[in-house]
């Protein structure tokens, strides 16, 4: 998914903000920041920045991700696009 993201934002920042790590779950909240070049959430981004918030849960089995639970509002995302 990362190498999708970094295909389509070429300038892609992202910045852990919150790290918790337990036996066998990882928690985070990361703040991306960049410029869409195609699509991005199913809206023309025409080259126009955007910055959000990602909130994610992994969960591991034999040292391998089994699960993610990934929490964006989307539409705060849409609403740049369509409005810078």
């Amino acid at each position: 998914m990362l190498a999708d993201d970094i295909h389509n934002i070429p300038d892609l920042r992202y910045d852990i903000q919150v790290l918790v790590v337990g036996p066998d779950h990882v928690a985070c909240r990361l703040w991306f920041d960049g410029t869409p070049q195609r699509d991005f959430l199913g809206t023309d981004a025409s080259g126009r920045r955007v910055s959000f918030a990602e909130h994610v849960l992994y969960r591991f089995r034999a040292s391998r991700i089994r699960q993610v639970w990934s929490l964006i509002d989307t539409d705060s995302v849409r609403r740049q696009l369509l409005h810078s």
